[in-house]
């Protein structure tokens, strides 16, 4: 007897055997596994980029610092409006002009540079008691102890630190 007869699977009999269905759960479930944790880290993903943004900014004042001793540069927070600006010296409010993008270099989580961060607030900052983080000729933070900023969330907080000895600058997740 013709088996395409017993079957009636004319002119084609298509079938799908136990290991292809494995082979094609165990490749979902892999694809699946790989998916969930990226969509749960998304807001980390976002504290993550802002705080490499501030420290990208931190280091730029100090090596415009280094550039220009005679008028070094400054990293000025304003915690109120969640935003921070870098500036010279001699003109405190007025953010320099950023060498790539040509606009004032102000950081502004959940606005301008800073519009794909939105939900980070600068959570509190630790600068000798003040809103400045001034660097000397160079590169050296004018802090008595190692200065701090907190960037939050919401679900999770980072530390940026910036070290008074030598102006090294680190992020890192804090596990309050």
């Amino acid at each position: 007897m013709d088996i395409r007869r017993q079957y009636n699977c004319e002119p084609f009999c298509w079938a799908v055997t136990l290991v292809e269905m494995l082979i094609v759960i165990v490749a979902l479930a892999i694809v699946a596994s790989v998916m969930v944790p990226m969509a749960a880290n998304a807001e980390s993903t976002r504290l993550v980029g802002a705080a490499r943004l501030m420290v990208i900014d931190i280091e730029f004042a100090q090596h415009q610092s280094i550039s220009r001793p005679d008028d070094p540069c400054l990293l000025r927070i304003d915690q109120k409006n969640n935003r921070y600006w870098i500036a010279r010296a001699s003109d405190l409010d007025t953010p320099i002009i950023d060498p790539v993008s040509l606009e004032p270099l102000v950081g502004h989580f959940g606005a301008g540079r800073g519009a794909e961060f939105s939900g980070v607030s600068i959570a509190g900052y630790s600068l000798d008691g003040d809103t400045e983080l001034r660097f000397d000729g160079v590169g050296i933070p004018d802090q008595s102890a190692d200065a701090s900023i907190d960037l939050t969330d919401g679900v999770g907080s980072m530390r940026i630190s910036i070290a008074a000895s030598s102006g090294e600058v680190t992020a890192a997740f804090r596990s309050d």
